[in-house]
């Protein structure tokens, strides 16, 4: 397998001396190639939160799901810092020219349509938070964008090897956890502490980005035969974790991707494909490993039902159904400015869910028809981006690197549809990071009319639109704190939205 770095050169996995790097943390050393000092700050932040987010976060507060939120809206806060560095504001603003009229002009109807419904919503504070935090994520797609563009090979390897070391870490915190709780006799909690920032089910939204990236190491560094046994087995590993607590909704993806590569490429998909099946396989013979290990342990590490992808019951589809008329019935009510941004979770309805695990209905009943209708058409036009890259990979040589980004995306919005995944921390900032790397992969530099008068004032336009975003998450996040860091866990009320104690309006 094959790759081709933005410059154009080719790169393939060829042999490296085992004594040339030791342990994991050489390997980062060697990822950093020939990246720029103005970006390599940037890039390091962003590995370390890809590396470590999904299996820690700072103790803000006292619980997971908010905990993943400040870290998250953290990031995205320091990431404003860094507009005020000229290469880095004009690279932002040459993606955004570089995105087209009419995806730009989709992102203005959708931004305006969301303050227009925020202005009519129960709980502004709330549609406030969400529209601040779109904005910054999209920011945070276009720097992507603009650092891999701007250090080509240099920027693949970080961003690969922090999503493989994340995923390594998530397995051996797995299975220290289930190891540890064996050898004291107790049961194992498969919510917390298997993962930190939430549950299973979140876990999920966020791995369906990642499985396709798991070997983008070997095809970017020269590594020995050990180092790319260790990468196939944190691959297999992960994908048995998909086996044992994944949703249904990834698989539907993953399949998905599997047809898109088919469908879009030639030379190379068989091996494309072997190489993931092969995964799958490896995944599935360590799950059915460990359902015989744990066979006569009773519940101490027995997958519950609920989680179960083999038991699970058809009680999630027929909730997902009532909640689809839930958001129907919103739409009908309010076909113009919505619930508002953020706030399905607020109407009344005997449902524990807290959104209508589904993004497009999502967008039409918070957003209105016709901003819900813009934020389709931009997933949408990402999604056809993805396929168009795959074909694009394909006429430009084999260039597997393009091709797994692009199945990552489909993978991940296929989910969205089906489980709502767009609310989460870290499936947001995966699908942003996902997006912005191919984007940086597959646009062409325009000119960023640096010194006309159209220019500047782009330029400043998207700075103040960030930093009042950043302002506004980071104030309302303070006052949220404020309010609930005596609350009890015991008056939670359902299930989260964008904070644990998401679905009231009171604070």
């Amino acid at each position: 397998m094959t790759g081709k770095a933005i410059d154009g050169s080719t790169i393939t996995g060829g042999g490296m001396s085992g004594n040339a790097v030791t342990g994991l943390s050489a390997l980062l050393a060697r990822s950093g190639g020939t990246a720029s000092a103005i970006h390599a700050v940037p890039l390091a932040l962003i590995s370390f939160y890809l590396m470590f987010a999904p299996v820690w976060a700072p103790r803000l507060t006292s619980r997971d799901y908010d905990d993943a939120r400040y870290m998250q809206l953290g990031l995205l806060a320091v990431m404003v810092v860094f507009l005020a560095l000229p290469r880095i504001r004009d690279g932002v603003l040459s993606g955004w020219n570089d995105l087209g009229r009419r995806v730009q002009t989709m992102w203005v109807v959708f931004l305006v349509g969301g303050i227009a419904s925020a202005v009519f919503s129960e709980a502004p504070n709330l549609a406030a938070l969400e529209l601040g935090l779109v904005t910054q994520l999209a920011f945070l797609t276009l720097l992507i964008c603009a650092l891999v563009r701007q250090n080509g090979i240099s920027a693949d390897k970080s961003l690969a090897v922090a999503v493989c070391a994340g995923a390594a870490l998530i397995c051996v915190q797995f299975w220290l956890m289930q190891a540890i709780s064996i050898f004291e006799g107790r049961r194992f909690s498969w919510v917390h502490p298997f993962l930190e920032f939430a549950n299973v089910r979140f876990f999920s939204q966020y791995q369906s980005y990642v499985l396709f990236l798991l070997p983008l190491p070997m095809l970017l560094l020269r590594l020995s035969w050990k180092w790319k046994a260790v990468l196939y087995v944190v691959a297999a590993n992960f994908w048995a974790l998909q086996w044992m607590v994944g949703t249904r909704a990834v698989w539907i993806g993953f399949a998905a991707a599997m047809l898109a590569v088919c469908a879009m490429t030639r030379s190379g998909r068989v091996a494309f494909v072997r190489t993931h099946l092969l995964l799958v396989l490896a995944g599935g013979i360590v799950f059915a490993g460990y359902l015989g290990a744990t066979a006569n342990t009773g519940d101490v590490t027995r997958i519950p039902q609920k989680l179960s992808v083999m038991k699970r019951g058809s009680d999630s589809v027929n909730q997902r159904v009532l909640l689809a008329r839930e958001a129907v019935g919103a739409i009908v009510e309010n076909p113009l400015t919505g619930v508002g941004p953020g706030q399905f979770g607020l109407m009344k309805y005997p449902l524990r869910g807290a959104h209508p695990h589904n993004a497009p209905l999502q967008l039409m009943s918070e957003y209105g028809l016709v901003a819900g209708a813009a934020g389709i058409v931009l997933g949408l036009t990402l999604l056809i981006f993805a396929l168009k890259s795959m074909r694009a990979a394909e006429a430009n040589g084999q260039d597997v690197i393009t091709v797994s980004l692009a199945a990552a995306l489909v993978v991940g919005l296929v989910e969205s549809f089906f489980s709502g995944g767009i609310i989460m921390p870290h499936a947001q900032m995966m699908l942003c990071i996902v997006a912005g790397w191919l984007l940086g992969r597959r646009l062409t530099t325009g000119d960023q009319s640096a010194g006309s008068e159209g220019g500047s004032q782009m330029r400043l336009a998207l700075t103040l639109s960030v930093v009042v975003a950043a302002l506004v998450t980071t104030l309302i996040s303070f006052e949220y704190w404020s309010v609930v860091k005596d609350m009890p866990l015991s008056a939670q009320r359902w299930h989260p939205h964008f904070w644990q104690y998401g679905r009231f309006s009171e604070w």
